[in-house]
């Protein structure tokens, strides 16, 4: 329950003195009593010491009453007797709405003793008037295990830095629905070699997408969003949180399919293939992911053939086959359980200094420009 104010509150010293008055005791009679020293109980009735425990249980002994008694009398006091700090109040609202210390270590606030400048701070950031109101400059459907209907104070920050980054980025086309069959095949051709991913900017610009690399925050566990700018176009904005090529290549697929299925913003929190659980249009979004990378009857014809033991001789041949980077491969068969990460871990390649080269992008010591 909480606590209410009351109008006042009288201090336990004057209960202390009726005790004694209403007994016809003196203070050196109760420092008796109870083998303390006169002083102490002077202090108390004067309120310059607060009741401990041990004062508390001696005075229950000494007048018949409960320790809590005494120790509840003192504590309303002393909490009547503090006044409220509107400053730590509203310091504490600021930490609520917004990772303050990352946000400030990460330069997109800067830091200050006054909690007015700070509250002005966030709420510039998050465009909005008040700490009472929500952030909507980019309102979004978030996907995580559990819950779809709520967002963390990192999550709403990393997602508003990346909205920030894509007003700053010009797409050299138009966008065009009819188009993204075409953006699908250009992407998947790139999936070959490592060296090509610094070309995906460059390719989803050319469809009218714009393109951001926001570096997650400690606890955002965020790995990509897509949302509309507000000229219309999509952008897609990623956190390279594991930075491989198999989780690159997945992810951004996955948010192709979002832009494809014409979802208005989606943030993406994993990077599971698995279904279970998540809403259709997520299940929708990994299946044209893993589809569009490996036909479905191709790795299942592979697994089939190669079950139960797949040599690194065996994947590369069929990733040849099929025009995709081994990795990818390995990463399929990894969420199929058909192989353990630490088996074949050393061949997924790390993909971030090379999209953040050729990427706008905020972090790695980046501040929201190209490398």
């Amino acid at each position: 329950m909480e606590w209410t104010r009351p109008a006042e509150v009288f201090p336990p010293g004057e209960h202390l003195r009726d005790e004694l008055e209403a007994r016809g005791w003196s203070q050196m009679d109760l420092a008796e009593i109870l083998g303390v020293s006169v002083a102490s109980i002077n202090e108390v009735i004067n309120n310059k010491r607060g009741i401990t425990a041990e004062m508390a249980a001696g005075l229950s002994d000494a007048f018949g009453t409960s320790a809590e008694f005494w120790m509840n009398l003192d504590a309303r006091y002393r909490l009547y007797s503090t006044e409220p700090k509107p400053a730590r109040q509203q310091r504490a609202a600021i930490f609520a709405k917004v990772p303050v210390r990352e946000m400030v270590k990460r330069g997109w606030i800067l830091p200050s003793n006054s909690s007015e400048v700070l509250a002005a701070a966030a709420c510039q950031f998050l465009r909005i008037d008040s700490l009472d109101q929500e952030a909507k400059p980019l309102a979004f459907a978030a996907r995580k295990a559990a819950t779809y209907d709520e967002r963390t104070p990192a999550q709403t920050a990393w997602l508003c830095r990346a909205g920030f980054l894509a007003d700053g980025v010009a797409a050299e086309a138009g966008f065009d629905p009819a188009r993204l069959p075409d953006l699908a095949s250009d992407l998947r051709r790139l999936a070959l070699e490592v060296e090509c991913v610094d070309q995906v900017p460059r390719v989803l610009s050319h469809y009218g997408v714009r393109f951001v690399v926001v570096e997650p925050l400690s606890v955002s566990r965020v790995e990509a969003v897509t949302f509309r700018h507000s000229d219309g176009q999509p952008v897609i904005a990623m956190s390279l949180r594991l930075g491989k090529l198999n989780n690159f290549w997945h992810n951004l697929l996955h948010e192709v399919a979002h832009i494809r299925a014409g979802d208005d913003l989606v943030l993406d929190t994993d990077s599971s293939f698995e279904g279970a659980g998540l809403p259709p249009a997520e299940q929708e979004a990994n299946r044209f992911a893993v589809e569009t990378l490996i036909p479905s009857e191709r790795m299942k014809a592979f697994i089939d053939q190669k079950r139960p033991a797949f040599t690194l001789a065996e994947v590369k041949r069929f990733a040849m086959q099929v025009g995709v980077h081994p990795a990818i491969v390995i990463g399929q068969l990894a969420h199929a359980k058909e192989v353990t990460w630490a088996r074949f871990g050393a061949h997924l390649p790390g993909i971030r200094e090379r999209i953040i080269a050729a990427a706008v992008t905020d972090g790695w010591g980046h501040e929201g420009t190209h490398a």
